[in-house]
């Protein structure tokens, strides 16, 4: 997967795996319901029923992707929402998408968009961005 520099465009996360799977449906159920929850990989295994240690690997071969980058991909798809649609302070936008910090928040737009979460909120308002 990789990076679209100054597009803010975000990687697609594969959803067919989601929609083959209910172990996977209700992962991605789960997080969404609770985004702003910490969502480790030992809470997910336990919740689909699978043991810690095969988990990794089942995601992986089914998603494409580790399960942290998921979660990361899916709460800046949160974020990015919230700045296109409000005019919330960054800090609260991290904090509703689910990021910890303001500063994890700016790492992962940095990775991902190639921007930080202000800069893509001006881009998007400038109409720079689709």
């Amino acid at each position: 997967m990789s990076r679209v520099t100054g597009r803010g465009r975000i990687p697609r996360v594969p959803s067919a795996p989601f929609r083959d799977s209910v172990r996977l449906a209700r992962l991605e159920s789960h997080l969404l319901e609770n985004i702003t929850e910490p969502f480790p990989a030992v809470e997910a295994a336990r919740l689909v029923k699978l043991h810690s240690a095969y988990f990794s690997a089942f995601f992986r071969a089914r998603v494409g992707i580790q399960f942290h980058r998921w979660v990361q991909l899916v709460r800046l798809r949160k974020a990015r929402e919230l700045l296109r649609r409000t005019r919330l302070p960054i800090s609260e936008v991290a904090t509703r998408s689910g990021f910890g910090t303001t500063r994890s928040l700016q790492r992962a737009a940095r990775k991902i968009l190639g921007c930080s979460p202000r800069e893509y909120r001006a881009r998007y308002r400038r109409g720079i961005l689709p």
